[in-house]
């Protein structure tokens, strides 16, 4: 038996209308109606992350970022660390101790004007040459400063900028310190023993200069302000003769902790543990 059919104009205008719908663009989702959800058209694809904000640093607030530690750098040991430390220490103290070129300048002007005056001011002999001597001696005491007394702010100011970024330059740094800690106290007690002979030899010098024209015999008061004046002057250089300057303590202070750190260390621990019936105590030591 042979069926024949047919479609209607309708039926066929239907299906060619939902195949031209199969190929359209997909609809956006709907989400005016009330009630539902927003559907994505990518499906169950977690949103991006927030963009980078204050909240990178903080714990528990979206855009957190856990911060990585960063590497440490050269770790000096404890000796190198110490001596670097009392280095740094002892520069700086001695650059705040002053500027000696000013002193210098100062002690060579009030020498050149007692000098100036020696002449210029009095007839009296005596009184010429104890201006004379005593001007010379400020002169040569201010030279003394200008010429041969250390100024440690230089080598502080180089020593404190020196980097540390390895081994051989902190070694570098540690060599430069103690040779300017050393140079310092060198100079420092040349300087204190040439002004503090300057002044023994003057202050002995005025005795004989002024009491041997009077056969050595003190006759008016004015005689007693002079000879008060030389002793101070010899006392003064016998107690600069011998006591150091704080550059050379500085030094030696830190020869001795050198010395110590280099020697051997003796270390001793006592421990006690129970034992069965009793008490256990242990000695140790290291050398």
């Amino acid at each position: 038996m042979l069926l024949l059919g047919s479609l209607s104009p309708e039926r066929v205008g239907a299906q060619q209308r939902e195949g031209a719908d199969s190929l359209a663009p997909p609809r956006a989702p709907i989400t005016g109606l009330p009630g539902s959800a927003p559907v994505s058209p990518l499906g169950d694809v977690p949103p991006p992350p927030p963009p980078p904000g204050s909240g990178y640093g903080v714990p528990g607030v979206p855009g957190y970022v856990p911060t990585v530690p960063q590497q440490t750098g050269f770790q000096l040991d404890a000796d190198t660390s110490t001596r670097l430390r009392v280095l740094d220490s002892d520069l700086q103290q001695l650059a705040r101790s002053g500027n000696s070129a000013a002193g210098g300048v100062i002690t060579m002007a009030s020498g050149g004007l007692s000098i100036a005056l020696a002449f210029l001011a009095t007839d009296d002999s005596f009184l010429r040459n104890y201006l004379v001597l005593y001007g010379s001696a400020s002169v040569l005491t201010g030279i003394t400063e200008l010429a041969i007394r250390p100024n440690a702010s230089g080598p502080s100011i180089a020593f404190t900028h020196m980097p540390m970024g390895n081994a051989d330059e902190a070694q570098a740094r540690l060599l430069f310190g103690e040779d300017a800690l050393q140079r310092i106290a060198r100079r420092a007690r040349v300087a204190r023993l040439i002004t503090a002979s300057i002044d023994v030899a003057v202050g002995l010098a005025v005795i004989p200069m002024f009491l041997g024209p009077n056969d050595f015999s003190v006759r008016d008061p004015f005689d007693y302000f002079v000879l008060l004046g030389s002793g101070i002057s010899v006392v003064t250089g016998l107690i600069n003769l011998i006591n150091r300057s704080p550059a050379e303590k500085y030094w030696a202070a830190y020869q001795e902790l050198d010395q110590r750190l280099v020697a051997p260390r003796t270390t001793v621990s006592l421990g006690i543990g129970p034992l069965r019936g009793g008490m256990a105590f242990t000695l140790n030591g290291t050398l």
